[in-house]
């Protein structure tokens, strides 16, 4: 789904000032990878539970060959909670959570750990499921909830809704933004070539 791919990257990768290290958990091998790959960096973990995922992937889908980017099959919690690197950006892109396996990823304590892995100024961001028109009592408490707990966690937190509600956090303030003009002069300092992610996308999205 590339229109979603790339609102995802680079709504994400746009809070960020000069993203050079990059983490990923989850959902990167269907176009996601190719999209972070576009930008200027030194490096990207990304962070698959399922190894038959990452070779169905190899084998079906065209993936990029970098050498900045290194895979790992394994929990992403486990990795969370055993590197010890630093991140200028960390995103997760996985489903609701409506599993147990998933809704770890959507706890207080995953976005502690998750705040000590950034650099300063360093971005995190998770999204979840919106409507455009209208949301029923259970998706508003879902999305609440995550926006409530990211504010206990981390100084300062904005949401941009489009295909999802894109929820952002940074352990610094004056990080995060959702100026129009501001993203538009960052996304033209890039010079990224992308299908969907135009300059009048973006002015939509953050109308």
């Amino acid at each position: 789904d590339t229109p979603v791919n790339e609102e995802i990257v680079h709504l994400t990768l746009l809070q960020n000032k000069n993203p050079k290290s990059i983490l990923i958990l989850g959902g990167g091998l269907g176009g996601v990878l190719k999209e972070v790959l576009k930008y200027k960096i030194d490096e990207i973990d990304y962070v698959e539970l399922d190894p038959i995922i990452i070779k169905l992937a190899e084998k079906y889908v065209s993936q990029p060959v970098d050498s900045r980017l290194k895979i790992y099959a394994t929990d992403g919690r486990l990795f969370i909670n055993t590197t010890k690197k630093k991140y200028d950006v960390i995103l997760i892109n996985l489903p609701d959570p409506t599993t147990a396996l998933l809704n770890r990823f959507y706890t207080y304590e995953f976005f502690a750990k998750c705040k000590g892995l950034l650099k300063k100024g360093g971005v995190f961001s998770i999204h979840l499921s919106t409507s455009e028109s209208y949301m029923g009592t259970e998706l508003r408490e879902l999305n609440a909830s995550i926006y409530k707990t990211l504010n206990e966690v981390f100084p300062v937190t904005t949401v941009i809704a489009s295909n999802y509600n894109y929820f952002y956090a940074s352990n610094l303030k004056n990080v995060l933004s959702v100026d129009r003009i501001e993203f538009l002069s960052r996304w033209q300092g890039r010079r990224i070539k992308t299908f969907y992610f135009q300059p009048f996308v973006m002015r939509f999205i953050l109308s």
